[in-house]
């Protein structure tokens, strides 16, 4: 995490998948209702200790554990101390703190980017986000100091998963809109001197552009799979990656994240490449079709196109440790998402040259063309690499398939536009991270009907009930194993029946942890649970 002038920790602001802008100083400071564990992606207790669903997957109650307090960081007094209300009592967490934080994140004036995640959602809570009525409308009921209950407007197996993210994280009411104890703080409270939270780190001091320090909570009680921390003390610096590598050589720094250009000599040095770990980094790169787009409108074309890409071999020439190969679209690592290709060895596309070929034909067969008589442009961002990736695409479909596959690089703005223009272009390179990490966010979010690349009338233009209906199964699936085959049914669809989608790369990082540290090593993105960490 570069805690730059870039920082966000305001859960309601807190970019979703970005680690740099705050979400990891939050997730240690201000744990959610629920938490996935960083190492095997399941979804685990959190300030919740269980919850239920109602039969038809539309109440979801949370039923909150009572003895987190929250806490303060005094730096004049270099301690930490218990939070009282107006009346000298100690503040424990409850539901109430749950409530205001998912409503302050839906509220208009609050302008929370992440609120389009919510309004549709929650029932009454687009009506709330618009200001036509007041918080008590929204499905959001406190039913007890420590019970939560939350309607949503249609079954979703991954709400419990939802309810655990940073917008949806407590928040102190009398520190943002003040009591008859505190002035209303509404932009300065996540700063230092003012920080209230719960969690196993205190903030303890912010020098903007320079580091972030938190400090063990005295007060945090542990549990299971968030324990009292083993370390007092953890803090982040300022600098560029490649200072920040030579600063670890130095033994300067305990753990660092390896530029993407470092990698390779990473790798290639015997002491260093001991000390490096790799984990998902949960985003995906592809190419996408407008499937009512000329040529590629035709099954047959997408299906040859896929096929005869040779993915182990593009990575290894462009992202070799960057990236692995993608044969499905959703990054293993991702809850609900086919767990890895020795579990699934059946589902996705490999590269086979015959199968493309054969796939090819039948279409030239039917319209009297050569293969150099296909018309395909592929559609890229600009810059060096996106530039070599396109062309090794196109060496390999001429080399198995004779086609010859037009360039058309365009500057970063252009290319958005042309992206979101009606109609899209014919087929384009897509790059997908997750706002949350769950199958649902990669599938159904970017290729549902009303998706992200699936809006109306533009985008892949894309409709096929079986696809739809591995979704909904899916979203309705509570069980682990059978969601997870669900999403693999969906993507076989998408990426292999149909091909709308030809999945390339499957993005992921690299770590240098001193031998000294013992660790636990991400999978869902880099969102690190320090509190498990210890000095060996």
């Amino acid at each position: 995490m570069d805690p730059g002038g870039g920082v966000v920790i305001d859960p309601a602001w807190v970019a979703l998948n970005n680690h740099a802008n705050g979400l990891q100083i939050v997730e240690e400071t201000l744990p959610g209702l629920t938490r996935i564990n960083e190492q095997t992606a399941q979804l685990e207790p959190g300030i919740a200790q269980a919850w239920n669903v109602s039969p038809d997957g539309l109440v979801y109650t949370f039923f909150l554990r009572g003895d987190v307090a929250w806490v303060r960081w005094d730096a004049s007094r270099n301690q930490a101390f218990p939070v009282e209300d107006c009346n000298g009592q100690q503040r424990f967490l409850r539901a109430e703190d749950f409530r205001y934080g998912i409503l302050r994140t839906l509220k208009a004036d609050t302008r929370s980017e992440a609120a389009s995640l919510l309004v549709n959602l929650i029932e009454g809570a687009d009506l709330y986000h618009q200001g036509v009525v007041e918080e008590d409308y929204p499905r959001i009921k406190v039913l007890d100091d420590l019970t939560l209950e939350v309607r949503f407007t249609e079954p979703g197996s991954h709400y419990a998963l939802l309810m655990g993210l940073a917008m949806v994280r407590a928040q102190p009411r009398w520190l943002i809109e003040g009591d008859d104890c505190h002035n209303a703080n509404p932009q300065q409270w996540t700063e230092a001197a003012y920080f209230q939270s719960y969690g196993p780190y205190l903030l303890k001091e912010w020098v903007t552009n320079t580091r972030i320090t938190l400090i063990e909570n005295p007060y945090w009680p542990g549990q299971d799979n968030i324990p009292k921390p083993r370390i007092s003390q953890l803090e982040w610096t300022a600098m560029d990656g490649q200072a920040a590598l030579a600063a670890y050589q130095r033994g300067e720094m305990d753990v660092v994240s390896v530029p993407p250009d470092a990698v390779a000599a990473v790798r290639g040095d015997p002491e260093l490449s001991a000390q490096a770990g790799s984990a998902p980094e949960l985003c995906t790169t592809y190419l996408a079709f407008n499937s009512q787009a000329a040529v590629v409108k035709d099954r047959r074309v997408r299906r040859a196109l896929s096929l005869a890409l040779d993915r182990p071999a593009l990575t290894a020439k462009f992202l070799d440790g960057l990236a692995d190969p993608a044969f499905w679209f959703s990054t293993p690592g991702l809850v609900g998402a086919p767990a890895s290709p020795e579990m699934f060895p059946d589902l996705g596309v490999r590269f086979d040259p015959q199968a493309a070929q054969d796939e090819l034909a039948g279409y030239l067969r039917e319209f009297a063309l050569q293969p150099e008589g296909v018309d395909l442009t592929l559609t890229f961002p600009e810059g060096e690499t996106q530039r070599k990736i396109a062309e090794g695409l196109a060496e390999q479909w001429q080399q198995v398939l004779g086609v010859r596959v037009k360039l058309d690089e365009k500057p970063l703005k252009d290319f958005r536009a042309a992206v979101a223009g009606v109609p899209a272009p014919q087929m384009w390179r897509g790059l997908h991270c997750y706002q949350y990490p769950d199958a649902n966010d990669f599938i159904k979010e970017e290729f549902g009907i009303g998706g992200a690349v699936n809006p109306n009338f533009t985008g892949i233009q894309y409709y096929n009930p079986a696809f739809e209906n591995a979704l909904s199964d899916a979203a309705r699936e509570l069980d682990g194993l059978r969601r997870m085959e669900a999403f693999a049914a969906a993507e076989h669809v998408l990426v292999d029946e149909d091909a709308v989608v030809i999945p390339l790369f499957w993005h992921k990082r690299t770590m240098l942890t001193q031998p000294y540290v013992w660790r636990t090593l991400s999978v869902i993105g880099g969102l690190e649970h320090y509190e498990k960490w210890g000095f060996q």
